[in-house]
């Protein structure tokens, strides 16, 4: 990779944004992917993840009083909805604390992030396999990194000085989103 860190492989690129989030996301900024681009991009990342979700719901033993697995539809409205709801209040709230980032690039950061996730589900489910209480331990302290990934993704989006902001900024958001599906549900009348 050049000392740009913006040509290589993809291979060195997904290193640059698991070793250095911040960097390896200024690299895939500069790479301008815009427009029609990105959204084709947004929806690889979607149909991947329902894939990679529908798989791990085809391998895990499913619960007993279950049903059955979801439709693969609706692990693709919910990859989607997850990822522009995820897009939309990111950009949002950080557009109010100061953020200069703009959709498009929320979006492809977000993107991006749900490629990294994907990989990490991936290992996940193979870590299960071989070891559940393997498994359990990599989920645990793969959602705290994944967490730190997206903030330093976002800080680098919105040129926020410091990954606490962005944090701060994820952390309200998952409160948010949580008090209004809480608030949906009760005036539904769906038991929460």
């Amino acid at each position: 990779m050049s000392q740009s860190g913006t040509e290589g492989t993809i291979a060195d690129l997904t290193k640059l944004l698991l070793r250095t989030p911040r960097l390896g996301m200024r690299a895939v900024l500069d790479l301008g992917i815009r427009g029609a681009t990105l959204f084709q991009l947004a929806a690889l990342m979607i149909v991947l993840a329902s894939i990679v979700a529908y798989g791990i719901g085809a391998l895990a033993p499913a619960p007993e009083g279950a049903e059955g697995m979801i439709a693969p539809i609706g692990y693709i409205l919910v990859a989607g909805g997850n990822l522009a709801v995820t897009s939309v209040v990111l950009y949002w709230g950080g557009r109010m604390i100061g953020g200069t980032g703009d959709f498009q690039d929320v979006l492809l950061a977000m993107s991006v992030h749900q490629g990294v996730t994907i990989l990490f589900q991936v290992v996940f489910a193979l870590a299960s396999l071989v070891s559940p209480a393997l498994g359990a331990v990599l989920l645990t302290v793969g959602v705290f990194y994944l967490i730190y990934l997206m903030a330093a993704y976002v800080a680098e989006v919105h040129g926020f000085e410091s990954v606490w902001k962005a944090t701060g900024l994820i952390i309200g958001m998952i409160f948010g989103l949580a008090f209004i599906l809480l608030f949906l549900f009760t005036l539904f009348g769906q038991p929460v």
